[in-house]
């Protein structure tokens, strides 16, 4: 069983990679979420979990699935 550090880092992990994929910025991203840069920052460093509801509207503005973006974690 994963550790809550070690889930938010594959989660930061997948999220850094769609969002890489479609040549997004965290600001960009940001933007996208109505949240800030900050935010994002905080996200993709593991040093925050972004909860269900973040991690939905996270796969819609990148275009896949929660499941997808959660898939083998």
């Amino acid at each position: 069983m994963l550790k809550k550090e070690d889930l938010n880092i594959k989660i930061a992990e997948r999220i850094i990679h769609y969002r890489k994929g479609l040549n997004l910025s965290q600001e960009d991203l940001g933007d996208l979420l109505d949240v800030s840069k900050q935010n994002i920052q905080m996200i993709e460093s593991g040093k925050r979990n972004p909860g269900t509801f973040l991690l939905k509207k996270i796969a819609k503005a990148l275009g896949v699935s929660l499941s997808k973006l959660l898939e083998g974690i």
